[in-house]
């Protein structure tokens, strides 16, 4: 086995890197489509695509009849990291650089910062928990050690942490709850060290007994942290709610330098966990490894590993909206070979790997009826034959077969690059995708998939978050 000082750097390494490039990392949420948005907003005006840049403002385009309008940007006076929207219309958005996360109220006139939120130290990924108020942070810390120095109880611990945000009032709404309470921690948990992920079990239609947890990785550790995410009632709350029930270890001395683990949860290991995903078809966690080349099948309830599947690349893990497919990415730097592998959940052992020459494949997003899959491509310039100006476009109505795809042109980026989707009554219209080196967002047609108008957003786009002003958009 490997000594702790030196998995700890590799981990603290990729932890750094993931920082810079967080776009190609995770995906971006946006508003159900159970909500009415469009009082207040501009005539003619159908979305606003926010876009955080390394600047520390947020640029905003409105999307609409009249094209794509670049309006008044918003300072944040930060490094604009990951974000999210939560069910009652507020946005929000991390700022690593000052251990925040910013909350707007993108409905109305006009895009309005309501406030700042102190959370752990540097959070990178946000989500929203399947409740829909709930905001999750997670905060990947000191980025030589992994420990939050600024949570005193996690500092005292050693750990990582994450901290849950309740949005209380809705945005677009002129009362005083929403001006208060746009956001505010309910709890900073610890859990384990390093660049973190997250994804949350719930009941599904044909298992109401699949417990309310959420699924936190630890890069550092090579470990997940369960907590209970299931608050009770008003009559009969859970006192475990929001607390670490279990940690669940991911060594496996098959794919350990040494061949050996131990039973310390604290001894690091090389899984390398980055990425997780929840199918309401199974009812399963799917925790892909990044340096093992494995994903594990962890069931909710015990939680503990059912099965591993070895598919050899293991870069992040994403799941079709029916729950049906898990699609797990990779790429091979040495032959310069990106990987998509498609895992049937009702047959998990019938995974069958894609190769992708020359492309290595980013950010992932699904339209809401599954019937289509856009691919980001990201961007190095050691690699001078990697393709640094693509966006991928599948048909996967067939899946799990998976046809050979449409090739988007875009502009170029170095890092990470982020794309977001735009649907109106239940169908994609277009695609957004950032565009790095440039400075710009390529706005593709969903029919035609061709590249309709360019943006120049007078910043460094990291992320990306399209926010439908129509109350129709409800892929995630």
């Amino acid at each position: 086995m490997k000594s702790i000082n030196q998995v700890t750097w590799f981990k603290s390494l990729i932890a750094v890197l993931t920082l810079f490039a967080v776009a190609g990392c995770g995906s971006q949420s946006s508003p159900p489509s159970s909500l009415s948005q469009s009082a207040g907003a501009p005539a003619g005006v159908e979305a606003r695509i926010f876009v955080g840049n390394t600047n520390g403002t947020v640029s905003v385009i409105e999307h609409g009849v009249a094209g794509n309008t670049l309006v008044e940007p918003i300072d944040l006076f930060s490094s604009v990291g990951d974000m999210t929207s939560s069910r009652k219309n507020h946005i929000f958005i991390n700022l690593g650089g000052t251990n925040q996360v910013a909350a707007l109220d993108p409905v109305g006139e006009a895009a309005t910062f309501r406030k700042f939120i102190p959370v752990g130290q540097r959070p990178v990924h946000i989500n929203r928990d399947p409740e829909g108020s709930r905001i999750w942070v997670q905060n990947d810390s000191d980025p030589a050690t992994g420990i939050d120095t600024v949570t005193a109880a996690c500092n005292t611990a050693q750990t990582g942490s994450v901290s849950v945000i309740q949005n209380h009032g809705t945005a677009g709404h002129d009362d005083e709850e929403e001006e208060v309470n746009a956001g505010e921690v309910l709890a900073t948990i610890c859990v384990g060290k390093g660049h973190h992920k997250a994804a949350f079990s719930t009941p599904t239609a044909t298992d109401g007994s699949i417990p309310l947890r959420a699924f936190i990785s630890n890069i550092i550790d090579g470990t997940i942290s369960v907590i209970d995410n299931d608050p009770g009632t008003e009559a009969s709350p859970n006192s475990n709610y929001l607390t670490v029930i279990d940690t669940i270890d991911l060594c496996d001395p098959a794919q350990e330098t040494g061949g050996t683990c131990d039973a310390d949860l604290t001894t690091p290991n090389e899984a390398g966990p980055h990425g997780m995903v929840f199918s309401n078809v199974s009812g399963k966690i799917y925790n892909n490894n990044e340096d093992y080349g494995t994903v594990n099948i962890i069931n909710p309830a015990t939680p503990a590993i059912e099965t591993t599947l070895d598919i050899g690349f293991a870069g992040a893990t994403h799941v079709t909206p029916d729950g049906r497919f898990v699609i797990v990415r990779g790429f091979d730097s040495s032959t310069v070979t990106g990987k998509l592998t498609v895992i049937d959940v009702t047959n998990p052992n019938g995974a069958a790997t894609h190769d992708l020459v020359n492309i290595n494949p980013g950010a992932i997003e699904f339209t809401s009826d599954g019937t289509k899959m856009y691919v980001a491509g990201s961007g190095s310039t050691q690699r001078p034959t990697q393709r640094r100006d693509v966006v991928l476009a599948y048909d996967i109505s067939a899946l799990p077969t998976l046809p050979a795809p449409v090739e988007i042109t875009v502009g170029t980026t170095t890092a990470g690059r982020s794309i977001a989707i735009l649907e109106e009554g239940g169908e994609a219209t277009h695609v957004f995708a950032t565009n790095r080196t440039e400075g710009t967002v390529s706005v593709i047609d969903a029919t035609t998939d061709t590249v309709v108008d360019t943006v120049q957003v007078g910043g460094t786009p990291t992320s990306l978050l399209v926010f439908s002003l129509e109350g129709d958009l409800s892929h995630e």
